[in-house]
């Protein structure tokens, strides 16, 4: 009887992406002139709903609504202001995931063209948004700490 072996093979890579359902609950950010808050709400499976705002003093600047699908098999960010004329929402398309970040692309969009969750632990998520200021696209960071 001959056995074998077979020491090279390698065990399937896991491939672990990004769970959405982290970012559920309230975030913060505080620079010197605004506080910047993101909530997010899983109302149904591979569906969040969320709400954008910054305050100034104490203030609203703006609010904004936001929807993250992550049920198809393209997942999509939606965002749109509140309270405006327009109900439009931009619509963002995954264009990359990993376990600890999502990004999403709208390369045809006006005044913004991309953005990005990055999860460093449970308590502190990363932003970068690439929009137009002053004439040119930057890439803007924030730093969320979660409040709720």
């Amino acid at each position: 009887m001959l056995c074998a072996c077979g020491g090279n093979q390698q065990e399937d890579a896991v491939d672990e992406n990004f769970a959405f359902e982290r970012l559920a609950g309230k975030w913060e950010d505080v620079d010197e002139k605004n506080k910047w808050y993101e909530e997010w709400n899983l109302i149904e499976e591979g569906l969040l709903e969320g709400r954008g705002y910054v305050l100034y003093e104490t203030d609203t600047v703006f609010i904004e609504c936001m929807y993250i699908n992550f049920r198809s098999e393209t997942p999509t960010y939606s965002v749109g202001l509140s309270g405006g004329n327009s109900e439009e929402s931009v619509v963002f398309d995954l264009t990359s995931i990993t376990k600890d970040q999502v990004t999403f692309e709208n390369p045809n969009g006006e005044n913004l063209k991309k953005i990005s969750y990055k999860m460093i632990s449970n308590v502190d998520m990363r932003i970068y948004i690439d929009e137009m200021e002053n004439g040119a696209f930057g890439e803007k960071r924030f730093s969320f700490l979660r409040v709720e």
